[in-house]
């Protein structure tokens, strides 16, 4: 009996074996379909992407196959591998399909957007999928599991009748090995790819399903004295680009002004800390200046925020914009009007890698290598330089400042003289978090760096007024994201969307408009077209963001803010979280506006059903 037993687990070793070398093989003709989408443009990002194709499909069939081998040689554990296996691997065969039709339809793969319409009532009609259609893939699955399971039994009996059954050791680890080894090289050629700026590669990685791009600029910079960044831009290569941004040709009028523009970001600046207390400097500016009360960041982290309130795109194109070093329609416009570009940030702008993005342009214009031992001292030189900047200006040559101040950022640095906030806490260590006095005294740390940055606001722009300037500037304030002090669990920002981490001031000054106050919801995406409206475009904002202009009194229907893998559809009843890459589709949280999960998320997803279409389509409109 014990002999009997042992040849079967052999004969079903050796089955499961050629069974994924099929599957692999129609998985890599299914994913053809990938490469007629969207194509590389040279030879280096075929190559790329057919090593990464064949890595990636036979990694994932390995990941859900090598288990079941392992309980096919315990006892009578064949039995169980036989039921599994053709299961699990048509279930992947569908998942590489379905992912393949959403990638034609929306140029990107599965996440929780597409998951959550997939598997809701009426979601199909969305997709455009019709009944027939829907029936004739449901067919074709059940025909290609009867497959599965008749091509597995068909295996174990030739191999049952051979004698004797050899083993499949060995062939099992070279398959384990030749994988490991295509996986290792796409990883490295990605890698160097991304350090020698091969476009053709990073922008063609967005094709393979599952990926994860796997870069070592961060490292380089921290562990060595490479500045990659800090090379000029190499030029686009020729042939099919992945990004449509804009998506039509871009036409201006003369505008009627030609205002200087002073653009001062905060780190961590959250909504609530918009008081005459905590910021009577720029709370003396808003009673001049439109104040937007309900203003959402494009994201949870710098990265994002930024990124969205140049662009005016969703932070969901963050990897096709890096791929591709397309700089925003707003400062190639501003050269074309004769603009100084100054940009001046107090923390290094090579990570997030705003020097091959937002900045790509403009590398001879950037000062982001301060003196200063810490973020107070350097934020203040920033100030002094915008001063020095704007005090060169000439009555016929407007100009663009940037500031990035740092000093609200953890660890929160602060003068002396600036701590209006007692008791606060020495150092930040976030061993205090967990304890509710510690985080008290973080937290008013965190305040008083606020105050710190209200102060060289206020400096910044009584300088301009001192120079004559501020009639003919201007004035933006708002922050790149919010900072949690642990109100809903969380600690500081990129790790939720919750009010605290991604809601933000908005303070815009302009010369010639009456202050007011707005209460509608207004996000980041609409920066650019208002901007973009004053300096003469005559396009609709849909043809180079997703935002709208802040100077038309029309409210946005839902805000979108993104982090890392994931993004939340804000609007005025709550929040839906969802996973932006296929690893977190498994679907969407549905958060009231306390960041509570709603009683009833079927009724809220149904009657956001709209929006979530409409969101789709957004994410997919500047991709070709």
């Amino acid at each position: 009996m014990t002999g009997r037993g042992a040849v079967r687990r052999r004969a079903h070793g050796r089955a499961l074996l050629w069974l994924v070398l099929a599957n692999v093989a129609l998985m890599l003709a299914d994913a053809t379909g990938y490469l007629s989408a969207a194509g590389p443009a040279g030879a280096l990002g075929w190559a790329f992407v057919a090593v990464a194709m064949v890595a990636q499909i036979a990694t994932a069939n390995l990941l859900v196959v090598l288990p079941l081998l392992v309980v096919s040689q315990l006892g009578r554990g064949y039995v169980l591998a036989g039921l599994l296996a053709p299961l699990v691997l048509t279930c992947l065969q569908l998942l590489v399909y379905i992912d393949r039709k959403i990638f034609a339809l929306f140029r990107f793969h599965l996440n929780g957007l597409v998951v959550n319409t997939l598997t809701t009532p009426g979601g199909w009609d969305s997709m455009h999928v019709r009944q027939a259609e829907l029936v004739l893939w449901i067919a074709l699955a059940l025909a290609l599991l009867a497959v599965e399971y008749a091509a597995y039994a068909g295996l174990v009996r030739r191999f049952l009748s051979a004698e004797p059954v050899r083993s499949s050791r060995r062939g099992w680890l070279v398959l384990v090995a030749a994988v490991a080894a295509l996986g290792v090289a796409e990883r490295v050629t990605y890698a160097l790819s991304d350090i020698a700026d091969a476009e053709d590669v990073t922008r063609s990685a967005r094709l393979v399903p599952l990926y994860q791009p796997f870069t070592v600029r961060h490292l380089l910079r921290r562990y060595t004295r490479i500045r990659l960044d800090d090379r000029p831009a190499v030029a686009h290569v020729s042939g099919t680009r992945a990004l449509r941004y804009p998506r039509a040709p871009l036409r201006f009028a003369a505008p009627a002004r030609r205002p200087n523009i002073v653009w001062i970001v905060l780190d961590s600046w959250r909504a609530d800390t918009f008081t005459p207390e905590n910021t009577p400097e720029m709370w003396r500016l808003g009673l001049r200046s439109q104040v937007f009360l309900h203003h959402v960041s494009g994201g949870n982290s710098t990265r994002n925020g930024i990124f969205t309130m140049f662009y005016g795109l969703h932070g969901s194109y963050w990897q096709s914009v890096l791929a591709e070093r397309s700089g925003p329609v707003l400062f190639a416009r501003l050269k074309e009007l004769g603009y100084r570009l100054r940009i001046l940030s107090s923390s290094s702008l090579t990570f997030p890698e705003f020097r091959r993005t937002v900045f790509v342009d403009l590398a001879p214009d950037i000062r982001d290598a301060f003196s200063g031992a810490s973020a107070d001292v350097k934020d203040r030189q920033l100030v002094e330089a915008l001063d020095a900047f704007s005090a060169e200006a000439g009555p016929d040559q407007p100009f663009f400042a940037f500031l990035f101040l740092d000093s609200p950022h953890a660890p929160y640095h602060f003068t002396p003289e600036f701590t209006p906030f007692r008791p606060f806490a020495a150092t930040v260590s976030y061993r205090a978090v967990d304890d509710r006095q510690g985080r008290a005294l973080i937290c008013n740390r965190y305040r008083d760096a606020v105050f710190y940055a209200d102060h060289l606001v206020g400096e910044a722009v009584e300088r301009l007024e001192q120079h004559g300037l501020l009639e003919r500037t201007i004035v933006l304030v708002t922050g790149d994201h919010g900072e949690e002090c642990y109100e809903h669990g969380y600690w500081g920002h990129n790790g939720a969307f919750t009010p605290e981490q991604i809601r933000v001031p908005l303070v815009l000054y302009v010369p010639w408009l009456a202050p007011a106050r707005h209460e509608r919801l207004t996000g980041h995406q609409d920066l650019p077209a208002t901007f973009l409206e004053m300096l003469g475009v005559e396009n609709p904002p849909a043809d180079y963001g997703s935002g709208r202009s802040l100077l038309r009194d029309e409210a946005d229907p839902y805000e979108v803010s993104c982090g890392w893998d994931e993004c939340a559809l804000v609007d005025a009843s709550g929040e839906l979280v969802f996973g932006t890459q296929a690893y977190k589709a498994a679907g969407i949280d549905v958060l009231d506006p306390d960041y509570r999960a709603v009683a009833d998320r079927k009724e809220a997803l149904a009657a956001r059903a709209q929006e979530i279409v409409a969101l789709m389509s957004e994410m997919s409109a500047f991709l070709r």
